[in-house]
C-alpha cells in the first residue's frame, strides 16, 4: 500500500507539479504593480495633420488592427503619419519562464525623434503546466493578468494593450 501511495504521489508531482509552481511564479509576476499594467510616461498632443477623415462605412465599427481612434472614435489617426513619428509595437510575446510556460506580452510606444519610450503595457499569460498543453481540446488559453472588471461586471484581459494609444495621445484643438 505504501508503494502505491508513493507511486501516486510521484505521478502527481510529475503530471501536475509544474502546474502549482507555475501558478506561484505567475502570481508573483502579477502582484508586482511596478511591472504589470499600463504605464504612460508622457502624454503627447497630436495636431490636425495626424488625423484623417473617418470613412462613412467605418463610423459605427470598431477599429480594425492598425486603426487608432481618439476621443470616443471622434478622430481617426492617420497610420502613415503616426508611423513617421512613433514606433508602435503591439503585444510582443516573450517567454519568461519555461515552467508553465509563462509569457509576458509587451506593447510599446516610442517617439522616433529621440528614441524615448512614452508608454507601455505589460501583461502575463500562464499556460498552467505541460499537462494542460496536451489537453484533448487542444485549446489552452491559460490564465492572464492583469484582469479588470468593466462597468457591466465583465472580466477584461489585455485591455491595457488596446487602450494604450488612447491614454497616451490626445488631439490638440
Amino acid at each position: 500500500m505504501k508503494k502505491i501511495l508513493i507511486f501516486i504521489g510521484c505521478l502527481y508531482l510529475v503530471s501536475c507539479g509544474d502546474y502549482h509552481v507555475s501558478n506561484f511564479l505567475f502570481q508573483s509576476y502579477c502582484d508586482d504593480k511596478d511591472f504589470v499594467g499600463q504605464f504612460v510616461y508622457q502624454r503627447e498632443g497630436l495636431t490636425d495633420e495626424f488625423f484623417r477623415e473617418i470613412p462613412e462605412a467605418r463610423k459605427d465599427r470598431v477599429g480594425i488592427l492598425g486603426e487608432f481612434y481618439l476621443d470616443n472614435k471622434k478622430y481617426l489617426i492617420d497610420a502613415n503619419k503616426f508611423a513617421n513619428h512613433y514606433w508602435y509595437q503591439f503585444s510582443k510575446r516573450s517567454l519568461v519562464s519555461t515552467i508553465g510556460p509563462i509569457y509576458v506580452d509587451e506593447t510599446l510606444i516610442t517617439r522616433k525623434s529621440d528614441g524615448k519610450l512614452i508608454g507601455k503595457a505589460i501583461s502575463f499569460v500562464n499556460k498552467k503546466g505541460w499537462l494542460h498543453g496536451v489537453n484533448l481540446s487542444m485549446h489552452n488559453t491559460g490564465d492572464k493578468c492583469p484582469i479588470y472588471t468593466s462597468k457591466n461586471g465583465l472580466r477584461l484581459t489585455n485591455s491595457d494593450h488596446f487602450t494604450l494609444i488612447q491614454n497616451t495621445f490626445f488631439k490638440i484643438n
